[in-house]
């Protein structure tokens, strides 16, 4: 008797949409093997036949209001887990696998203040594979029944097939596709190209018991679909390869090479936001490597000197004297006079000017509300007669945004730190200015 090889799915994150499921938990039956894996867990997704997520796990949304802005939302977003992962399902594929998602409601875009909106279209690994296709999504207004439109899944939508999420599929598109699920003439359940399969999705029972059957009644719908879908072709086929076969192939591996790149940059960028929350030698170590990586500046940092850091020209001439600091409070007089103290323990003359970079404020955890705390206007004051330039981490962020496009990033920020002392501030979010 032939043992058949069984299935392995990992049902990914589904602890954060709240189900009750125990840490390392396994389901299993003669034809499959389930491994609830958490959103942080350290194994790779592509080390499996498929797997099952729900949309909405890589995000989450905070809802703000203030009296300048009004009401606002805040998306938070788990990039670096979502890159890492986006990575792993395109392994999967790439190996013959497939990836279910569970769509609930798909929220694209968000109050921004006033009458504005601002979009989240990339925030969640759902999002961005639909994005991958061109796949719109709109909300679904009130209820409607929804009809399977295959046999395999038709348990599974009887029982947990709700609309919230309408798909648009773009008219021209010429990829292998096949409607799953329909309410009225809205497609809200589509299979594309036998690897990627979305499902309505919606429940309010979050125990254990249901979802361990809700993943066995979906694993042996999808099970099924795909074995009418496709019939398995033997690797010894393989030996044969199309000339477009190596073409895409190399197509595959210069994307991947992207995206790994892409990874890079996005984590330096992420990096730099941790000004906004870091204190001591950690904010030090992160505001030098900013100085450096983004303004391209000859920073000598707290490791060879007493003071935090030095910029330098390109004969090693200390140009602009820095300090570090990080506090939960605002900005008092003796850090300024700490930095002058430095400069002239240094040997260098008032005129140098001095950068105080302070993440002030700790306490507050939002953007919006740090920017909107006030600076003492005799601190200011102060900072102008000792040539001290005053810098919030949270206007340093804003100063990084406006010279994203500025190309001599360098001489421009140079420029900034010899205008005088002052406050560097914003009076909007395109427009520095010295106070």
């Amino acid at each position: 008797m032939v043992k058949v090889k069984k299935m392995k799915i990992a049902a990914y994150g589904f602890e954060i949409k709240g189900f009750q499921i125990p840490d390392g938990h396994i389901i299993e039956n003669d034809k499959t093997k389930v491994s609830f894996l958490p959103i942080s867990t350290e194994e790779t997704l592509d080390s499996y036949t498929g797997v099952i997520l729900p949309s909405g796990i890589f995000e989450s949304f905070e809802e703000r209001s203030s009296y300048i802005d009004g009401r606002y939302v805040n998306v938070h977003c788990k990039r670096d887990t979502l890159l890492q992962r986006e990575r792993e399902i395109i392994n999967l594929v790439n190996k013959g696998g497939w990836i279910c998602c569970l769509v609930d409601s798909i929220v694209d875009e968000v109050p921004n203040g006033g009458y504005s909106k601002k979009s989240c279209d990339d925030t969640d690994m759902v999002k961005k594979l639909l994005n991958s296709f061109d796949i719109k999504r709109s909300v679904f207004k009130g209820t409607a029944l929804v009809k399977s439109t295959n046999d395999a899944f038709k348990k599974y939508i009887d029982r947990y097939g709700v609309a919230k999420t309408i798909l648009k599929i773009p008219y021209r598109e010429n990829y292998d596709k096949k409607i799953l699920a329909k309410s009225g003439e809205a497609i809200v359940g589509i299979d594309l190209l036998g690897n990627f399969l979305f499902l309505p999705f919606h429940t309010t029972n979050y125990s254990q018991k249901n979802c361990e059957e809700l993943l066995l009644e979906l694993i042996s719908a999808i099970s099924d679909y795909l074995q009418k879908r496709i019939q398995e072709i033997p690797e010894w086929v393989s030996e044969f390869e199309f000339q477009e076969e190596d073409r895409l192939k190399e197509k595959i591996n210069s994307l991947m090479k992207d995206i790994t790149n892409i990874q890079k940059e996005l984590k330096q960028y992420r990096n730099y936001k941790g000004i906004l929350t870091q204190s001591g030698d950690t904010l030090k170590d992160t505001v030098v490597d900013l100085l450096r990586s983004f303004f391209a500046l000859n920073v000598t940092d707290v490791e060879d000197f007493k003071e935090d850091a030095m910029i330098r020209d390109n004969e090693g001439k200390a140009i602009v004297i820095v300090e570090i600091k990080g506090t939960k409070g605002g900005i008092k007089r003796k850090y300024i006079n700490q930095l002058d103290s430095n400069r002239e323990r240094a040997g260098l003359d008032p005129s140098t000017p001095g950068l105080l970079i302070i993440n002030d404020q700790m306490s507050v955890e939002n953007v919006s509300e740090r920017r909107e705390t006030s600076v003492a206007e005799e601190q200011v004051n102060h900072s102008k007669n000792m040539n001290v330039i005053l810098l919030r981490t949270v206007d340093l962020l804003f100063v990084v945004r406006k010279f994203e496009n500025i190309e001599n990033k360098r001489d421009e920020f140079l420029k900034l730190c010899s205008e005088g002392g002052g406050r560097l501030t914003f009076d909007d979010e395109s427009s520095m200015i010295l106070k």
